[in-house]
């Protein structure tokens, strides 16, 4: 599974280049991941760019998809 966090709102998630409006939300992130866990393999996360939002609730989106899924 790639995720590419763009498609992520950016009222949620601003820390990307390429900011995609009207994106989903976090938790359907969480949920489409929760319900094919057990046919994952891998997972990659892309275009997270820390240096573009100083927000701490990029980070824990981040630690959500990679410990709670």
């Amino acid at each position: 599974v790639s995720i590419d966090v763009d498609v992520i709102d950016p009222q949620y998630f601003p820390a990307t280049g390429t900011p995609v409006p009207n994106g989903i939300l976090p938790k359907h992130v969480l949920e489409i991941l929760r319900f094919v866990q057990s046919n994952v393999v891998a997972t990659d996360i892309v275009e997270y760019n820390p240096m573009i939002s100083t927000e701490k609730e990029c980070k824990h989106i981040i630690e959500d998809i990679i410990f709670n899924t």
